[in-house]
């Protein structure tokens, strides 16, 4: 695959630190001839899960070829292996934690990275992101062959999602993601709603929410409304308001489709 010069970076670091900082100088004086986008350093610390959905939900939207690059990793130093992955003309540079879960399925190839000549000289055991992705991930971008990364792999560890139950009436999901405006994203699809009524209702750990509107704007600033997201999810909201915080909501929460109110 034909890379570009594009690195983007997703992280539980955070932004009072300097580990990503430190990530990205690393990079730059490999190759200074990159763009680094950060899709976000504000995953909840070690939620894989969390990651996963972040990347899955944004990659998709950078050119073909760019480098996607995941350090969320509570398995540091340990075991587990780092992989390369391409799908779909995206590239992935990850821990083999089950972070890349949603590319799986599609995977053009995977390899297990076993080369340590393209690490910096010296591996901390609990800095991966600085020594091993970094200096990886200029090097990819600067025409590293991934088959010199080491040998390849069938698959990988893949996360087990938890997939709503659909049943004749009524759809019973959870609460898959809380964004930063308290928002309460669900694992529900528009798919798994079709064949329920437009007037079917949600329900939110046994609270009725109402049926799904069509936007925020649909009801009045801060009453409670379900919607359909722009990842074609079914979400919980407040207008204007936190919906984590008015249920004190949590992922794994159950969230309920019923045409029964």
């Amino acid at each position: 695959m034909l890379g570009n010069k594009i690195i983007t970076l997703t992280t539980d670091f955070g932004y009072r630190d300097s580990y990503v900082g430190t990530m990205k100088g690393v990079i730059l004086s490999q190759h200074r001839d990159v763009t680094i986008v950060d899709i976000t350093h504000g995953i909840t610390s070690h939620s894989v899960l969390e990651a996963s959905f972040a990347l899955t939900g944004s990659y998709a939207y950078f050119p073909e070829g760019t480098l996607h690059v995941v350090v969320v990793d509570p398995g540091v130093g340990g075991t587990r292996r780092i992989i390369y992955l391409e799908n779909s003309g995206h590239r992935f540079l990850a821990p083999d934690n089950g972070v890349l879960s949603g590319m799986l399925k599609d995977a053009d190839l995977i390899y297990s990275i076993e080369n340590e000549e393209h690490f910096l000289p010296k591996v901390s055991h609990t800095f991966h992101g600085r020594d091993i992705f970094a200096p990886l991930a200029a090097k990819l971008c600067a025409g590293l062959d991934p088959a010199e990364l080491g040998p390849r792999l069938e698959d990988a560890y893949e996360l087990e999602w938890p997939e709503p139950g659909v049943e004749k009436g009524s759809v019973e999901g959870c609460v898959l993601y809380i964004d930063v405006f308290g928002n309460l994203v669900t694992n529900i699809k528009t798919s798994h709603l079709t064949s329920l009524s437009s007037k079917a209702t949600v329900f939110l750990k046994g609270d009725e929410i109402g049926s799904p509107r069509r936007s925020y704007v649909a009801c009045e600033t801060g009453a409670v409304l379900a919607l359909i997201n722009s990842y074609g999810l079914l979400e919980i909201a407040v207008r204007e308001g936190s919906a984590e915080q008015r249920f004190s909501a949590g992922t794994g929460d159950e969230v309920i489709v019923s045409n029964l109110s």
